[in-house]
């Protein structure tokens, strides 16, 4: 029994004097400096290590931002004078990414009395309705639109002979598949080739409700445009390099709700997706890329 209180006793000594020495002024118990700077240095060695491993295991999607143009959509109807003779064109009503509906009066053609000259039978890539001009003049015809969709390309102007079965423009009747000019790096002319398939997130406020779009690539430029060449073709700001030309055919189903703003020569932003990257990798090419421009 005394040999329980005797270590009691030392025990309860041992305890107070422990505490006593080891707390400071405001009663706060406090480790000595070492060991305090041990642990902190293990405990930041933990959290780099977790975080390095974090940095290598999780993946960042790696994207590249490019400007397109919506240029034709997929199936195109060329427009042309049906007569058998060479006729003049006076005169064009429409001007390309216009909407036409069947009976718009298209374009005006003249040439010796058309009345006299047998019409070529509608070829199968041909769409086209002249008749007689309501004034009345037997070398005059108007050219009526027999299709629904949007000129996409004048090709003629006034003043031009136009021969037999010659287009004069096309139109662009079908909205579900949509052809779109995107000016790319040469990383992404790189990675991508024919019949690739992608979805990509477009940007532009005429295309944004649809969120994601599938597309497919129909083919990638030979050589890139100079910045120069890129301002002639695309009236756009020349961009800082030369660019190649990714077509991409946009075939979701969806696009025919939004049928009205999807016409051609209609610039638009999408984010093409690369490759995935860990977040070390991505930060370390960040970096470098960001001094290599900085020089």
């Amino acid at each position: 029994m005394q040999e329980k209180g005797l270590r009691a006793m030392v025990e309860k000594l041992f305890r107070d004097d422990f505490i006593r020495r080891s707390t400071d002024f405001a009663g706060r118990v406090s480790i000595p400096p070492s060991r305090a700077l041990m642990l902190t240095s293990i405990a930041s060695l933990a959290v780099l290590v977790m975080g390095v491993t974090a940095l290598m295991f999780l993946k960042q999607r790696v994207t590249e931002h490019a400007t397109g143009f919506i240029t034709v959509n997929a199936s195109r109807i060329a427009v042309a004078s049906s007569l058998a003779s060479e006729v003049t064109l006076d005169n064009i009503f429409v001007k390309e990414g216009q909407r036409v509906v069947p009976g718009n009066l298209l374009a005006l053609v003249s040439g010796p009395d058309l009345r006299s000259h047998p019409v070529l039978e509608n070829r199968t890539n041909l769409i086209v309705v002249v008749t007689q001009a309501e004034h009345g003049k037997p070398n005059t015809a108007d050219l009526v639109s027999a299709s629904d969709g949007f000129v996409d390309r004048v090709i003629a102007r006034p003043g031009h002979k136009i021969q037999p079965g010659e287009a004069i423009m096309t139109l662009a009747p079908d909205l579900n598949k949509v052809k779109v000019e995107m000016l790319v790096s040469s990383r992404v002319a790189l990675r991508t080739v024919a019949k690739d398939r992608f979805y990509v997130k477009v940007d532009s406020y005429a295309l944004r409700e649809l969120g994601t779009i599938s597309a497919s690539v129909e083919g990638v430029s030979a050589y890139a445009l100079t910045p120069l060449e890129i301002v002639n073709l695309y009236g756009v700001a020349p961009p800082s390099e030369s660019k190649f030309v990714l077509s991409l055919l946009l075939d979701d189903s969806r696009l025919q709700y939004i049928k009205s703003k999807l016409k051609p020569g209609t610039s638009i932003d999408v984010q093409i997706p690369l490759e995935e990257q860990s977040l070390l990798s991505w930060i370390t090419n960040s970096l470098v890329s960001k001094k290599d421009s900085a020089k």
